[in-house]
């Protein structure tokens, strides 16, 4: 049996500290934003990704499943820890770079979260 730490082998608890950790690093850097461009609206569990005009980027854990839900643009990607990073189960993007993207398109900050 592997010793890897993923969304398949996680407690709650670590799940809790490894999503609040991912959270709060996005919180961090929409913080650091200018709020009239795009602005971090934090609720619980869910981290709202918020732009003057249109619908806002909406970011949340799903606890049962261990994953980090991301809905964008009417899509929406489910993010389940691979050992090192959150991954799209079915893309396989990541986390920090998929929502990197999609804030500098849609207002043109750079996050600073990919890579």
């Amino acid at each position: 049996m592997s010793d890897l730490l993923t969304s398949d082998t996680m407690d709650e608890a670590t799940f809790l500290q490894l999503s609040k950790t991912a959270l709060e690093r996005i919180r961090t850097a929409l913080d650091a934003c200018d709020p009239d461009v795009v602005e971090c609206l934090p609720e619980a569990d869910i981290v709202k990704v918020a732009f003057p005009t249109g619908q806002p980027y909406v970011l949340n854990t799903q606890r049962p499943v261990r994953e980090v839900w991301l809905a964008a643009d009417r899509n929406a990607w489910h993010f389940r820890f691979d050992g090192t990073v959150w991954r799209d189960k079915r893309s396989a993007d990541e986390l920090m770079a998929t929502l990197n993207g999609l804030v500098q398109r849609r207002a043109g900050v750079d996050l600073g979260l990919a890579g």
